[in-house]
């Protein structure tokens, strides 16, 4: 990352795309972040356009949400989830609430809302929301799709 950040902090090209993405895009959020724990099933570069369900919360009691985390985690309902599973803490998130993430990706729409459905149904879901529910506090959830990879 600070090698690509150095490339293009002289690169007239990438200041010029940066103004055209500004001039035609309005900025929702944008995070720096630390990934946690991953379960990837699939190589995130091999997806095309993957769509992200990000699940954005405030961690008021780490003691009570980790562990609850924990058997989520390692559920077969989590295991069921075709696509990669992330969770993360942010470290700088500007005006956006929130200390951690879960993020669910899938090449699909239609593979994400299956899989995202079944983990939301299930009885270790269930187990833990009642779990953390003095532990932490959703804030926001969001859907991302990448419009664009750029290959090393």
């Amino acid at each position: 990352m600070d090698q690509s950040l150095t490339l293009n902090m002289d690169s007239t090209d990438w200041a010029t795309f940066l103004g055209k993405l500004r001039s035609a895009s309005v900025n929702e959020w944008e995070n720096m972040y630390a990934i946690m724990r991953a379960k990837v099933q699939k190589d995130p570069a091999k997806m095309q356009k993957p769509i992200s369900l990000i699940y954005v919360m405030t961690v008021k009691n780490p003691a009570d949400f980790m562990p609850a985390f924990d058997t989520l985690w390692n559920s077969e309902a989590m295991s069921k989830f075709q696509g990669n599973i992330y969770l993360g803490r942010n470290l700088a998130s500007g005006n956006v609430k929130g200390t951690h993430f879960v993020t669910f990706v899938e090449e699909n729409n239609a593979a994400l809302i299956d899989g995202t459905m079944a983990m939301q149904t299930s009885d270790a879901m269930k187990r833990y929301v009642n779990a953390v529910s003095e532990a932490r506090t959703i804030e926001a959830t969001n859907v991302s799709i990448e419009l664009k990879r750029w290959p090393n």
